[in-house]
C-alpha cells in the first residue's frame, strides 16, 4: 500500500498535511519544467490558510529567475510539468524567511526505505506520478517583507537586506533533494503503521544515503543495523564531493543535516543561513557534483565545456585555411 506525506523543509519544523485547491491569480511557465501559480492575499493556501499578501511584479520576477536557474542547471527531462504554488503567511514571531514543501512517497515495509520527493520522482526519474495539490509549494513570511529586495542587481538602497531570489532558489533546492530525514536522536524518522498489520519503516532520502562518518561508514547502514547512526556535532561527509552536512552540537530543527556546512563551502547555495547583502543564486561545483551523486543529469562540467569550445576553435581554424 502506497502512502504519501508532506514534509516541511528549511528553517521550519517538519509538517504533515494536504494542499487544498486554490484559485489561480497569476501563472507563469518556465519552459516545460514549471508551471507557477502566485497566490494573492485571501487566496486559499496551505493548511486551509489564506495567503496574506499580494504578489507584486518585482517579487514575481525574482521567483521566475530562481526557478529559471534550476531549469538551466538540470538536464533531466521531467515526465510532466511540475506545478509550483507560491504564497505568503504571517509569521511575526519567526525568523524563517521562507519554507518549501514537496510530497514524498514510500511503500509499506518492515525495513529501511529510501524515499523521494514528488519533484525528484517527476523531474529526475521521469515519472508522471501525480499528487494532490502542487508538486512544489513555497511559502514566504510577510514579517520580513521590509527586509527583502527583489531586483536582479544589488544597489546601495538594498544595504542590509536579504536577496529574495537567493532565498527562493535555496528553497527549490530542498524540494529537488537537499533534504534529510535524520533526527536529533542520531537516527532517522520512522513511520509507524496503525492498521491491524502494524509496521515500522525507517525512512531516509537519497541525500541521507550519501552521508558517511569519518570512518567512511554510511550512517544509513549504521541506523539500519539498529545502531545510533551519528552524534550531534560529528563531521559527516557527503559522498566524495568535499562537502559536509550542517550538523551542529545542538540540534536545530529544520536546519540540522539538511544543509551544507559553510565551513566546507562558504559559497554554497544550500548552507543553512543567508546573510544580508549576500548573493547565493546558483550551485557551487561541489553542490553540482552532489546533485550528480543524487542521480540528477546536470549541465556539462566546466572541463567538458572547455573541451567542446577547444574543438569548435580547432574546427574554425581548419575552415579558415580553405
Amino acid at each position: 500500500m502506497k502512502r504519501s506525506f508532506w514534509i516541511g523543509i528549511i528553517c521550519a519544523a517538519c509538517c504533515l498535511g494536504n494542499i487544498p485547491s486554490s484559485s489561480a491569480v497569476q501563472t507563469a511557465s518556465i519552459g516545460s519544467t514549471f508551471s507557477c501559480t502566485f497566490l494573492d492575499s485571501g487566496d486559499q493556501g496551505f493548511f486551509d490558510s489564506s495567503s496574506t499578501h499580494t504578489w507584486d511584479q518585482g517579487q514575481i520576477d525574482a521567483a521566475i529567475r530562481a526557478l529559471s536557474t534550476w531549469d538551466s542547471l538540470i538536464n533531466s527531462t521531467p515526465g510532466r510539468t511540475l506545478t509550483v504554488g507560491l504564497t505568503w503567511y504571517d509569521g511575526a514571531n519567526s525568523s524563517t524567511l521562507a519554507s518549501a514543501y514537496s510530497p514524498y512517497f514510500y511503500y509499506k515495509s518492515n525495513g529501511p526505505q529510501q524515499v523521494s520527493t514528488l519533484a525528484e520522482s517527476v523531474w529526475r526519474d521521469g515519472s508522471t506520478r501525480a499528487g494532490t495539490g502542487y508538486d512544489i509549494y513555497i511559502q514566504c513570511n510577510t514579517a520580513h517583507l521590509s527586509s527583502l529586495y527583489y531586483e536582479d542587481a544589488l544597489s546601495p538602497e538594498h544595504t542590509g537586506k536579504y536577496d529574495f531570489q537567493s532565498i527562493l532558489t535555496h528553497e527549490v533546492g530542498h524540494t529537488v533533494g537537499f533534504l534529510s530525514l535524520a533526527t536529533q536522536t542520531g537516527s532517522f524518522q520512522v513511520q509507524a503503521g496503525n492498521t491491524p498489520a502494524a509496521y515500522s519503516t525507517m525512512l531516509y532520502t537519497r541525500y541521507d544515503s550519501l552521508l558517511t562518518n569519518q570512518e567512511g561508514q554510511s550512517i544509513v547502514n549504521k541506523a539500519g543495523n539498529g545502531n545510533t547512526a551519528f552524534t550531534l556535532g560529528e563531521t559527516l561527509s557527503l559522498d566524495d564531493t568535499g562537502l559536509t552536512a550542517y550538523n551542529p552540537p545542538t540540534w536545530q530543527q529544520g536546519s540540522s543535516m539538511a544543509h551544507i556546512d559553510s565551513a566546507s563551502d562558504p559559497d554554497a547555495l544550500m548552507q543553512y543561513s543567508l546573510s544580508p547583502d549576500t548573493y547565493h543564486r546558483t550551485l557551487t561545483e561541489g553542490e553540482m557534483e552532489l546533485m550528480r551523486s543524487m542521480g540528477w543529469n546536470m549541465v556539462p562540467e566546466p572541463c567538458t565545456s572547455a573541451l567542446a569550445l577547444l574543438g569548435l576553435a580547432a574546427l574554425t581554424l581548419r575552415r579558415r585555411r580553405f
